[in-house]
């Protein structure tokens, strides 16, 4: 696994790079059969969620063959100064991780983010906190799913919080 600031620096610059649109590059995960032309590789988004302003997030894949694995991951840090600040609690987050069919099929919560780790970056001082689910969907009825992430701020939370989502399609792992 990837350190959550390396993962943060991953997940910023692709949401630079698709400016807010998913990614999409083919992986060979797609069927011939499914409705979508190209298999998508990685999808993410970057956001500043805040009491008073926006405080949800979300980042959905385009369909992809339900037999496809996906990992998914959130980096969280407070902003400011309060970015370097190691001894402020994680910030307050209720997030979790969904897989549903093209047609809505199953609709399907994957999992919640619910086991975070906190990372002082060595050489710039930012503090992260970081969680990552992985899963496939192989039971869902659908010939293609959509993955996603919702992040909302929870109510208590009082200070913006940065998140970086980011989903990852793979070949289902040997087993």
């Amino acid at each position: 696994m990837q350190s959550p600031a390396h993962m943060r620096t991953m997940l910023i610059q692709l949401a630079l790079a698709s400016a807010g649109i998913a990614v999409v590059a083919s992986t060979g995960c797609i069927k011939a059969d499914d409705d979508c032309a190209v298999a998508p590789a990685e999808a993410g988004d970057s956001r500043v969620l805040a009491p008073g302003g926006p405080t949800t997030a979300t980042v959905q894949t385009p369909a992809a063959a339900k037999d496809c694995h996906a990992t998914f991951d959130v980096v969280a840090s407070f902003t400011g100064d309060d970015l370097y600040d190691p001894d402020l609690p994680q910030p307050q987050l209720i997030a979790s991780a969904n897989a549903v069919g093209v047609l809505g099929e199953q609709p399907g919560l994957v999992g919640i983010f619910d086991s975070w780790t906190q990372e002082v970056d060595p050489d710039s001082g930012e503090v992260l906190w970081s969680a990552t689910l992985s899963a496939g969907a192989k039971n869902i009825d659908a010939t293609a799913v959509r993955y996603g992430i919702f992040v909302d701020l929870a109510p208590g939370e009082t200070r913006p919080v940065q998140v970086d989502l980011g989903i990852t399609y793979s070949l289902p792992p040997a087993e």
